[in-house]
């Protein structure tokens, strides 16, 4: 563990000095990145005669018995992927979409997974994940970022064969593994994993990284490498069929649900907009009628007074102003009522004598 620590440590502060390299340095590491990962592809090719040579090895030692240790394991493997894909992964997409996950998951399963079980190769299965995406009418700014992405450092299925393979060796070695520390293992795994090469056993070379979590000598880590590679055939394609199928899954459930939303806000926006309209359609409507109605009322006030509301120097007035010009009582009130509607608000009035 140490070991590892320091080149770790060297390595961070190596990628940060060198941000500040001219091009030539940069463009040699390049270079040299490029040709380890070549070698790395040519022992990846040669492993089937290294796996050939240890189950040989392991047949003669231990027996044809040993045959049924490793299609244990396996079982033990294929089982932990399935219960992800058609349990885990289900329940993170309800919870995010808030509908049935399984015929997203089915349709990702089978056009993403199947493709990635033989090709072996989270990489090599992109341009069909991007087809996916298009066929599921995903926005194209979203998939075109999380499908590289994830074909990086979504690696639910390696996380899933380092955590198992680290835990069979503690078994054979006797170690007592609490749950604490099993939860450790699988936090270290999920996120080691993310480093892991999108070639086919990419993930096996982490197994040091995580056996040294509990002591494991580096030459039992290899031993424990050397029996991932023998079940690989299996292992391997079911750990891409199911990273490479998430891929798609995950961005289709993030897409639904940004759409999800995007929509009610919009019919949220609609009712309130709808609401205040109506609301103020009614208020215009009730502030029409008052108007109406107020003109309606004043046009027809009676033109005249109650006699009981006169005093008496205003009717010993109308009295006088009738028989001057012979006319009646009523007609003296009318005239006076007129002449109180056309003057100011003071209240007060005037008979012009004519």
């Amino acid at each position: 563990m140490p070991i590892i620590s320091a080149f770790l440590t060297w390595a961070l502060l190596l990628g940060v000095a060198l941000r500040f390299a001219s091009d030539s340095t940069k463009s040699m590491l390049s270079d040299v990145a490029e040709a380890v990962s070549q070698v790395v592809r040519w022992v990846i090719k040669f492993a089937p005669l290294g796996v050939m040579g240890l189950v040989f090895n392991a047949i003669a030692a231990n027996g044809i018995e040993t045959l049924f240790s490793y299609g244990k394991l396996i079982f033990l493997l294929v089982g932990a992927m399935f219960f992800d894909a058609l349990v885990v992964n289900p329940i993170i997409v309800y919870i995010k979409t808030r509908q049935n996950p399984y015929p997203l998951v089915f349709k990702c399963l089978k056009d993403s997974g199947i493709t990635a079980f033989f090709t072996r190769s989270s990489a090599a299965n992109i341009p069909v994940n991007m087809k996916l995406c298009e066929e599921l009418k995903l926005d194209k700014d979203t998939y075109s970022i999380s499908i590289p992405l994830g074909a990086t450092i979504n690696m639910g299925g390696a996380s899933i064969t380092i955590a198992i393979l680290t835990l069979a060796a503690t078994h054979t070695l006797g170690q007592t593994v609490d749950f604490g520390t099993a939860v450790i293992l699988c936090v270290l795994a999920a996120v080691s994993a993310c480093g892991a090469s999108g070639v086919a056993g990419g993930s096996l070379l982490l197994i040091p990284l995580a056996c040294s979590l509990f002591g494991i000598p580096n030459d039992i880590a290899m031993q424990v490498v050397g029996v991932g590679f023998i079940v690989g055939v299996i292992q391997d394609s079911c750990e891409t069929a199911l990273n490479s199928s998430t891929d798609v899954l995950f961005t289709a459930a993030a897409d639904i649900a940004n759409k999800k939303k995007t929509s009610e806000a919009i019919n949220e926006h609609k009712n309130l907009s709808g609401k205040s309209w109506t609301g103020f359609c009614w208020a215009y409507s009730l502030l029409f009628f008052a108007m109406i109605s107020s003109t309606f009322f004043i046009r027809n006030q009676p033109a005249h007074e109650d006699a009981s509301e006169q005093s008496d120097e205003e009717r010993t007035e109308l009295h006088v102003y009738g028989r001057q010009n012979e006319i009646s009582p009523y007609q003296c009130q009318a005239r006076a009522g007129n002449q109180r509607g056309n003057h100011t608000a003071a209240g007060s009035f005037s008979i012009e004598h004519s």
